[in-house]
């Protein structure tokens, strides 16, 4: 199964990875003043758009090139098989999280190491809980992406997560867990969100497994 996840998830971790790199060479650049607005909006927006893209499917088959079919024939194959729903359902997880927590990494140290702008904006202690914060909301946007692969086909689950999602980044600025880095105040608030986000991303995964549990098929 852990086979079968990465083969259906490798080219979308090399398509974003790809649209990674061609939107970090055109910030490279950006002078510090600009950099405090990027990292306080447009990167953490790509993390989550990167969660969402790469996040687990339930019990359906990832499939490119026919992103609006609702039930994909290797679906009754992949229920044939000698595992539990849950397991199906964690195994995706498991390898949709490794390749998130990647496109994020290397995304974050390729701006710590290559952008000026980014040492002058956030001291390199502080950058560490900058990209655990990011990494949390990401994770809830990867968990929200889960939970409704139980009911929508793929294109429907990344517009409905990316609209929750967006929704709640522009909408209620206490989401913005890693604000208090950029403004000199790392500690307390983010430590403590981060936490509140990985529980919550937890507990939407654990909803998508019982969902797919439930669902009859």
């Amino acid at each position: 199964m852990w086979r079968k996840a990465w083969v259906e998830t490798r080219w979308w971790i090399v398509l974003m990875l790809v649209l990674d790199i061609g939107i970090a060479s055109l910030l490279l650049d950006s002078p510090a003043e600009a950099w405090h607005g990027l990292l306080g909006g447009a990167v953490p927006l790509g993390a989550v758009v990167n969660a969402i893209i790469v996040a687990g499917t339930g019990l359906a088959t990832r499939s490119s090139y026919r992103p609006l079919v609702a039930i994909d024939p290797s679906m009754l194959f992949t229920l044939s098989l000698p595992i539990t729903r849950r397991r199906l359902v964690l195994t995706r997880v498991a390898v949709g999280l490794l390749g998130m927590t990647a496109l994020v990494g290397l995304t974050l140290l390729a701006y710590r190491l290559f952008a000026p702008g980014v040492g002058a904006t956030v001291p390199a202690g502080a950058y560490l809980g900058y990209g655990m914060a990011v990494w949390s909301v990401a994770a809830v946007g990867f968990g929200l992406s889960t939970l409704c692969s139980a009911w929508l086909d793929q294109l429907w689950q990344v517009y409905a997560t990316m609209g929750v999602m967006f929704a709640a980044l522009f909408g209620w600025p206490a989401v913005q867990i890693w604000q208090p880095v950029l403004n000199g105040k790392a500690g307390g608030p983010t430590a403590l969100g981060a936490v509140i986000a990985l529980v919550l991303a937890g507990l939407l995964i654990e909803g998508a497994v019982r969902s797919v549990q439930r669902r009859d098929l």
